[in-house]
Parts: structure tokens; sequence; C-alpha cells
């Protein structure tokens, strides 16, 4: 599930990220007409992989570091939440949302950029270089 929640595929998976400057660089990659939003989860209890209980018989949301068998999961720093019925919105009294003001996007695109966050860190491969390649050629300045 890990693998396909990476490349689109839709699942109860939900992707977050340890690391905050990540977190907002997911919140600006794509042109929004409003404002982006990061959300911080709080949970220090994580599944057990190694127990191969079956996900579709959760009765709570739950969180995992999956193991590192794509190369963008270490790059994105990348864990998921689990959901027992992915139906059901996602609230918890311990998510905190950041406000990412649409006036910043590209200057906080370019900062991100100085501390080595871009496409091609994010997405290792010939396509996460292709896109860092052309947004150098066509958003920087």
């Amino acid at each position: 599930m890990a693998i396909g929640q990476h490349f689109g595929l839709p699942t109860r998976l939900l992707d977050w990220t340890r690391n905050p400057l990540v977190a907002c660089y997911f919140s600006v990659q794509k042109y929004y007409d409003g404002d982006s939003l990061v959300y911080a989860y709080e949970n220090k209890k994580y599944i057990e992989i190694t127990k191969h209980e079956d996900p579709f018989k959760r009765k709570k949301v739950g969180k995992f570091i999956p193991i590192h068998i794509n190369p963008r999961i270490p790059a994105q720093s990348a864990l998921f939440t689990i959901h027992p019925n992915p139906l059901i919105p996602f609230e918890s009294s311990k998510i905190d949302k950041l406000i990412m003001k649409k006036k910043f996007r590209k200057k906080l695109k370019q900062i991100l950029f100085k501390y080595g966050i871009h496409e091609a860190y994010l997405f290792p491969g010939i396509d996460g270089a292709a896109r860092h390649i052309e947004w150098l050629r066509t958003d920087i300045f």
C-alpha cells in the first residue's frame, strides 16, 4: 500500500513527513488560488509493522514508518497514518494547522531550494531531476 500511495494510488493511507521543510515544500509545490496549509499531527505511538497486522481490521487511526523500498520514502522523511474508514474525515485535537500565505509561495520555494528541498532531492530519479531543471529554467528568478 505504501508504494502505491507514493505514486498516487488511492489508499486508506495518508502521507506525512517528519521534516517540517518537506511539509512546507509540499504545501507550496503546486499552484493553488488561495493560501496553502501545513498540518502537524502529534502522536507518539507507532504501529509495529513487523507484526504484519491486517490494515483493514484497524479500529483506530495508526501511524507507521514504511520500509524504505523506494528512494522517495527516506528522501521525504515519509510516514503514514492508516485509517480504519477512508470515508470518514480525519479529525483530531492533536492536529495543528499552519497557513502559508499565497503571496509568499514563490519566495518560500526559493528558500527551500537553498536548503536542498526541491524536486530532484524529494523525487530521486530522472523524473524528479527533469521537473527540478524545468523549475530552475522557468520559476526561480
